[in-house]
């Protein structure tokens, strides 16, 4: 396994950011609370891009893209080159929804376990 990491570190297929590895087998899932829907997407991005939103549109914007909109981690043009890189996903996949913890997910897993639909990403 060390021999795999090492190999992906130097081809800069990942900067290990995310690896864990302990033994264990888990599921990756998606949280359904922590997603963003194309509606949001394209609000933000009209913020960002064209004119400001009013306080009544922020208010009606979902938790998430509202946690977005106010991360002050980010500048603006990366908040933007985020924005489109989701409107991508999202027009690629067909979806209306990305989920943000992890968009590279295949799968989307309901309570039962079940697959509720799969997604295609580049």
């Amino acid at each position: 396994m060390s021999f795999i990491l090492i190999v992906a570190n130097r081809m800069v297929l990942t900067d290990f950011e995310h690896v864990s590895i302990d033994g264990t087998i888990k599921e990756a899932y998606n949280s359904p609370f922590n997603i963003i829907k194309e509606k949001d997407i394209s609000l933000l991005i009209r913020h960002y891009v064209i004119q400001e939103l009013t306080k009544d549109e922020i208010k009606k914007l979902r938790r998430t893209a509202r946690k977005f909109l106010n991360d002050k981690s980010k500048s603006d043009e990366e908040k933007v080159d985020i924005l489109f890189y989701w409107w991508h996903l999202l027009d690629y996949s067909g979806q209306v929804s990305l989920a943000l913890n992890d968009y590279d997910a295949r799968l989307m897993k309901t309570k039962d376990k079940g697959q509720k639909y799969l997604k295609y990403f580049i």
